[in-house]
């Protein structure tokens, strides 16, 4: 962020912005904050645990916006098997 600071957008406003999303600009911390511990993946159908839109009748989503839900991917099916090549492709999407 310090350099979006430094090309002069403001400061306060993109703070307000990223907290909406749940994270935390801490100026004296320029490490990484998450590590990753390992990989998994899942194929996600229809049986997959979540809210669509196609699961609800439309009477319950009219007027709803913005929701969040967390899911519990211990009652997912297993996740899938991540073969060498996409592990490597992935992993360079995680510092």
């Amino acid at each position: 962020m310090r350099e979006l600071f430094a090309a002069g957008v403001d400061k306060q406003a993109l703070i307000r912005k990223v907290s909406q999303y749940g994270y935390t600009f801490e100026s004296d911390v320029d490490a990484a904050r998450f590590t990753s511990r390992g990989i998994r993946l899942w194929h996600v159908s229809n049986n997959f645990p979540g809210l669509t839109r196609a699961r609800l009748p439309e009477a319950a989503t009219r007027g709803v916006s913005r929701v969040s839900y967390y899911v519990d991917l211990d009652v997912a099916d297993r996740p899938v098997s991540v073969d060498g090549d996409a592990r490597t492709d992935i992993e360079r999407w995680i510092p």
